[in-house]
């Protein structure tokens, strides 16, 4: 039987942070940062099937806008090497999101290999 939920960390302070705030059972998996990692995630992932996964982390703190527990729901995937991914959907999950009382935010969000200096966040 498939969890209702997978939920996919960066970083190991965000899945531990995660698993104490979420229901017991809810599986987290530390995927690392950057797209080799995501991609070998993907292949761990396999083992805990579910209706839905959700990507959650710190967003790098880059919108002075932001707060802690907000939700970012990406409208489009950015790298490093300057590709852009469009991601359908967006609109609907944050309408649905925000009927839940959850403050969300919506747009563009950079996926790195590395967290990102001051300097690199301003830029």
């Amino acid at each position: 039987m498939s969890a209702p939920l997978l939920v996919l960390a960066p970083l190991r302070a965000e899945a531990v942070a995660l698993r104490a705030g979420l229901s017991p059972g809810t599986p987290v998996l530390r995927t690392g940062m950057g797209a080799r990692r995501a991609g070998e995630a993907v292949e761990r992932a396999r083992v805990h099937p579910a209706r839905a996964v959700a990507v959650a982390g710190l967003c790098g703190a880059v919108d002075p806008g932001l707060a802690a527990g907000d939700v970012v729901v990406a409208t489009e995937l950015r790298d490093a090497s300057g590709t852009v991914r469009p991601l359908a959907g967006a609109a609907p999950l944050a309408r649905a999101l925000r009927a839940r009382g959850l403050r969300v935010a919506t747009g563009p969000l950079h996926s790195g290999e590395r967290v990102l200096g001051p300097r690199e966040r301003a830029r």
